[in-house]
């Protein structure tokens, strides 16, 4: 198996070797690079292209160049070092759940415009050969050694305990006994129940024999039986030469249901390992161009809001936002739309200006619509965005997720981790959080691991977890974003009534007053830290008391 990085530059003669023309493309004259992740079986190779997520600084793992990787088939040097590091294992996990990502969002998404695939059957012990990749057949095979370990070393166990033991029908059917002194009978010679040839024992040395195998092309970390003897040098390439051959003759011999289904898959892998040698074999290709579409839908599955993406998805003006559910707002017991962009690999600089602009258009998109929405009196409860009372608007959180992988390569653990919200937000008058203009913008990582098995799995109990606690986390940052920068009061007139005190004093607290639903008869004011208490003096017979957004409960 041969390990190249999507958009790394690779001499065009090497990759010409590798994968079909159209995968790869011209960067200089000797140069090209490929914009696929994915698989590919082409030429009797299989080929892995991981995504560039896994490049820091030109290398993987910190200690390794995708040149280094690319020569894993002929340096047994490299493949022990990354063996003792408990490494090597990892690159054919990771390229079985790419394989399966990929597929997942096929299925998803059967009319999408930036997968290729040949090949692409259900995982199987069927008999579907025509259908299935080579992948398939190993992750079969793989599924079955691990389903059925007990019976291998059962049907061994059972095989030696027979050797030896007399079958006494045979015995006493075929053989006059001699009678001793006291009347017994006495048996000069006795027949055996041991087979001649044991064929239970036949196929699983040739299924251990395809593991090993297996476990060099593929760089797999199985701990195959040693109760088996297993054929070397010549012996073992007859075998595997003449498998489907074998496996023919011994077509009838099985009566266990396990091992019809062992036969099976032995039968349909070594008919596709023929039909590669014929040369009729068309390469098999599961790629994904373009693999933050695919990992876009890996983060739809695990925060957005279905509802929500239908109807926020495409925008008017043409563009297309990642992320956004309803959730709780910052300040009160209300709801709105949190709206947000990932990307599937960490840029080494800080995020772009373009990528924040474009985020903020998202969300002024997002809040016209739901302000029409509010102007046509068709906003859902508990949905809030503007208090036709103050003009306030409702503050909508915007956040960055991207995609990193840590040196412990864990597939268990998210590892979100806040990176600080950008500042300044986005904003018209400084001291005006209740404005229209004023958004708020919070980075973080994940584990791309993480994401991707959670992805595939389907895990919908996890899904979930994950789920609240990440919109808490989100929630709970900003706010504590929001009590760093700015003084929150609760204010409440002690004359006249609340309108007419908005009406006398609009100028002056226009952006910095909003009423939350649950607010009858009191505004909530957010002032810059820069403002102090003394603010208030200017107006009259009021009570002011100073407000925690985090004491607000979910």
């Amino acid at each position: 198996m041969t390990i190249l990085f999507e958009e790394y530059p690779y001499e065009t003669t090497y990759l010409a070797t590798l994968l079909p023309e159209r995968y790869y493309w011209p960067i200089s004259p000797t140069h090209s690079k490929i914009p696929f992740v994915g698989y590919c079986h082409a030429q009797q190779q299989a080929v892995v292209i991981l995504p560039k997520v896994f490049l820091h600084q030109g290398h993987f793992l910190g200690d390794y160049s995708p040149d280094d990787l690319r020569q894993l088939p002929e340096r047994p040097d490299l493949r022990q070092k990354l063996k003792t590091e408990q490494r090597l294992d990892f690159l054919f996990t990771m390229s079985t759940w790419l394989y399966l990502a990929i597929r997942q969002f096929q299925r998803l998404h059967p009319d999408n415009d930036i997968t290729e695939a040949t090949g692409l059957p259900t995982i199987v012990g069927t008999t579907d050969q025509q259908a299935a990749t080579e992948l398939d057949w190993v992750l079969s095979l793989l599924r079955f050694f691990r389903d059925n370990q007990s019976l291998l070393t059962f049907l061994k166990k059972r095989s030696m305990s027979q050797r030896g033991k007399t079958d006494w029908n045979r015995t006493v059917s075929r053989q006059l006994p001699i009678i001793d002194a006291n009347g017994r009978p006495v048996y000069i010679r006795t027949d055996t129940k041991q087979q001649a040839v044991n064929i239970d024992e036949e196929l699983i040395v040739l299924f251990l024999v395809v593991l090993e195998e297996l476990q060099k092309r593929y760089y797999l970390r199985i701990n195959l039986p040693d109760v088996y003897r297993l054929p070397t040098g010549p012996e073992r390439r007859t075998l595997l030469n003449n498998g489907l051959r074998r496996l023919r003759q011994i077509r009838y011999k099985y009566f266990s249901d396990r091992l019809l289904q062992l036969w099976n898959l032995l039968w349909g892998y070594f008919s596709y390992q023929e039909h590669v040698a014929s040369g009729r074999q068309q390469p098999e290709v599961t790629l994904a161009r373009d693999f933050n579409r695919v990992f876009e839908d890996m983060i739809d599955g695990l925060l957005s809001e279905r509802s929500a993406l239908d109807r926020f998805k495409v925008q008017k003006d043409g563009k297309e936002l990642d992320h956004i559910y309803d959730y709780q707002d910052l300040l009160a017991t209300d709801h709105i739309y949190y709206i947000g962009d990932s990307k599937y690999y960490k840029d080494t600089t800080k995020l772009g200006r373009e990528s924040i602009h474009k985020q903020y258009t998202y969300a002024k998109n997002v809040i016209q619509y739901n302000i029409d929405l509010l102007n046509r009196d068709q906003l859902a409860h508990p949905l809030r965005y503007r208090d036709d009372l103050t003009e306030g608007y409702n503050p909508t959180p915007n956040f960055f997720i991207s995609a990193v992988v840590d040196d412990q390569l864990t597939w268990t653990q998210a590892g979100l981790t806040f990176n600080g919200s950008i500042e300044p937000p986005n904003q018209h008058f400084s001291d005006r959080l209740f404005d229209r203009d004023t958004l708020l913008l919070q980075t973080y990582n994940i584990n791309f691991l993480y994401v991707l098995s959670t992805y595939v799995s389907d895990n919908r109990t996890e899904k979930q977890q994950f789920q609240e606690r990440t919109r808490q986390l989100f929630r709970t940052k900003l706010t504590s974003y929001l009590q760093e920068h700015y003084k929150f009061y609760k204010v409440k007139p002690q004359t006249g009534t609340l309108e007419d005190f908005v009406t006398q004093h609009f100028k002056t607290l226009l952006g910095k007053m909003y009423r939350p639903s649950d607010f009858t008869d009191a505004l909530l004011i957010a002032l810059p830290n820069s403002f102090s208490d003394a603010w208030f003096d200017q107006f009259d017979t009021i009570d002011v008391k100073r407000w925690n957004l985090s004491s607000v409960i979910i």
